[in-house]
C-alpha cells in the first residue's frame, strides 16, 4: 500500500510541504479512476463506486491519508482542467467523495436498491451528507425524500434550467444538438428562457 514517507514541496496557499505515503501508482490510479468516472457521458452514480473500489483497494477500508488525498485531488484538478473559479467547489467535491468512500459505495448501492437509480448529483449528495456525520441509513432516506418529492417549480422551468445546464457542460457537437433541442422548444413554446439564457436559446 504505502512506500516511505515522502514530502512535496509546499503549495502556494498552505505554505506546509504536503506528506506522502502512498506510492505515485497507486494515487495516479485512483485520479484516473475519478477522472474516467467524471468524464462518462452518463453520469450515472455508479461510476463512482470504481473511485470507491479504487481507493478501497489501495488503503483497505482505513481513511486515505490526508497528505495523499491533497495529491490525488491536486492531480484531478490539473486533468480535469477546472478554473480558478470552480476549482474550490470542485475540489470539495472531490474530497467528500475521497473521505467517505468506504460508506459511499454502500449509500449508491442502498439508494439503487430502494429506488431503481443513482444519479451522479445524488451519489455526490450522498457523500455530502456522511460528510456530515449522517449514517448510510439516514443519508440514503434523505436523498430518497428529495428524489420522491422533486424540484419545485414547473416543468417548463425545470427543462430550461436542465437545457442550461446541458448547454454549459458539454461542447462540440454535443453542445450544439442542445442549442438546437432549446430553440426549438422555445419556438413552440413549450419552454421560456431568460436571463442568460437567451444567449444560448433564442
Amino acid at each position: 500500500m504505502a512506500n516511505k514517507k515522502v514530502k512535496r514541496p509546499a503549495g502556494k496557499k498552505s505554505g506546509k510541504a504536503i506528506e506522502l505515503t502512498l506510492t505515485t501508482t497507486a494515487r495516479s490510479n485512483i485520479a484516473a479512476t475519478y477522472c474516467d468516472a467524471a468524464s462518462t457521458q452518463d453520469r450515472s452514480g455508479h461510476l463512482l463506486t470504481t473511485v470507491c473500489d479504487a481507493v478501497y483497494k489501495v488503503v483497505k477500508g482505513k481513511p486515505l491519508p490526508d497528505g495523499d488525498r491533497a495529491d490525488i485531488v491536486r492531480s484531478i484538478g490539473v486533468k480535469r482542467g477546472w478554473s480558478k473559479a470552480s476549482h474550490d467547489v470542485r475540489a470539495a467535491e472531490v474530497n467528500t467523495v475521497l473521505k467517505n468512500y468506504a460508506a459511499l459505495r454502500e449509500a449508491i448501492k442502498a439508494l439503487t436498491t430502494a429506488t431503481d437509480a443513482c444519479t451522479w448529483h445524488q451519489a455526490i449528495e450522498l457523500s455530502r451528507l456522511l460528510n456530515r456525520k449522517k449514517t448510510v441509513k439516514a443519508a440514503v432516506a434523505e436523498v430518497k425524500r428529495v428524489k420522491q418529492t422533486g424540484p419545485k417549480g414547473t416543468p417548463s422551468g425545470r427543462l430550461a434550467g436542465a437545457l442550461l445546464g446541458a448547454v454549459k457542460f458539454f461542447t462540440g457537437k454535443r453542445k450544439d444538438a442542445v442549442v438546437s433541442a432549446g430553440r426549438a422548444l422555445h419556438k413552440i413554446k413549450v419552454v421560456t428562457f431568460t436571463g442568460k439564457a437567451k444567449d444560448y436559446f433564442v
